[in-house]
């Protein structure tokens, strides 16, 4: 019996009670996630000003979901890039932002964004055959990640996660016009966007390794929109500050932040030990142990096709996440960066059933002391 015979009899044998969208364990999860960021508002606060929010007509209680990255987001959707420092931010959010104007609504649109990840999530794990525990797992997993507030805020993390993980789920089922789509967005939400053409270009090389000379220009329909996205907002920037090479340079700059070697911010910190980098080093080396059990659990023959793409995908970003370093400051963004990534959740199905209870227990305390935080105008990343 083939996997996808199998997975098709897995699913005869659901009942039809089983498939009302209120039943299903993403919604479970899409809950259980809400809920638990909804906790991190109880406690009183105290809303530090921010000059780039003076014309939100936000209380105190929403504004404290719009602190650091998501003031420039909103600043950008209301007044556009008014200084080149703010090419860092991509456009996808903040055109979102200029189209719904209030932030109530942008905070609505988000969870609905969460929740279809959430359901996109919950069809490839059932597309690898795991169900049961397993499944609940998966979703749980990225429902509480020690970062999930950056999810439930207006920051563009979801908005990559839900783009390249559509761009999979398209081209798994063939769909290769929907799948470079998808990437096309996926460019445009976030700098790391452009790591979804790790994903066609895989299918590339493996398709060239194997005279599959129809599957290659499959792969470079896939591949044509991540190419897209990217040059479309360097015209952009060559247009508007006369400077196309800003979505290179940007980083390093105005935000005194660089690219350097996996391992550097490891040493930095073994050398230095500031109190900042050793909380979020600690959930850095949490994400990154969590991303290569997954990753590395699906380079098995009995894998469908398209698990490999997304594997690499993922341990692409884990390189890339720990080689973005700001100057004085190690593990800046390390773990909001590396909880973009959803081959980290959708591959660990298979851990063990302690495993399970230790990812949960830890996952779900960094996630509520991180929503903590943010809500507080306590610097989070």
């Amino acid at each position: 019996m083939t996997i996808d015979q199998e997975i098709s009899r897995q699913f005869s044998s659901i009942s039809p009670i089983s498939d009302r969208w209120w039943r299903q364990p993403w919604f479970m999860a899409w809950l259980i996630h809400d809920g638990f960021m909804a906790l991190a508002t109880v406690l009183p606060f105290h809303v530090h000003h921010n000059p780039l929010l003076p014309n939100l007509s936000v209380t105190l209680q929403d504004r404290g979901w719009f602190h650091f990255d998501a003031a420039y987001y909103f600043f950008i959707g209301f007044h556009g890039y008014g200084q080149p420092k703010m090419a860092a931010f991509y456009p996808g959010l903040p055109l979102l932002i200029a189209l719904f104007k209030n932030p109530w609504l942008i905070l609505l649109v988000t969870q609905l964004a969460f929740g279809q990840s959430l359901r996109l999530l919950d069809r490839l794990a059932q597309a690898l055959a795991l169900f049961g525990q397993q499944r609940l797992f998966i979703l749980l997993a990225f429902a509480l990640n020690p970062m999930a507030v950056f999810d439930t805020t207006a920051y563009s993390e979801i908005w990559t996660f839900l783009t390249a993980l559509a761009s999979l789920d398209a081209a798994r089922q063939r769909h290769f016009a929907q799948a470079s789509l998808w990437a096309f967005l996926a460019t445009l939400t976030h700098g790391t966007g452009v790591l979804v053409g790790i994903m066609p270009l895989t299918y590339a090389v493996r398709s060239i390794y194997r005279r599959d000379w129809p599957r290659l220009r499959l792969a470079l329909l896939w591949g044509a929109g991540t190419f897209m996205g990217f040059s479309s907002y360097a015209l952009y920037l060559a247009v508007h500050f006369r400077q196309p090479w800003l979505i290179f340079t940007v980083e390093r700059q105005f935000w005194d932040a660089h690219w350097t070697w996996p391992w550097a911010q490891w040493l930095t910190l073994l050398q230095h030990r500031p109190a900042f980098s050793l909380w979020y080093g600690l959930i850095a080396l949490g994400f990154v142990i969590f991303g290569v059990r997954a990753v590395t659990s699906v380079w098995r023959p009995s894998s469908p096709w398209w698990a490999v793409p997304a594997s690499v995908y993922g341990v692409s970003g884990l390189l890339v996440s720990c080689s973005f370093d700001v100057m004085f400051a190690p593990f800046h963004s390390t773990a909001r960066l590396l909880s973009d990534y959803f081959p980290f959740y959708l591959f660990a199905g298979n851990f063990s059933r302690l495993g399970r209870l230790i990812t949960l227990t830890l996952w779900s305390f960094w996630a509520f002391l991180s929503a903590v935080f943010f809500i507080h105008g306590v610097w989070v990343q």
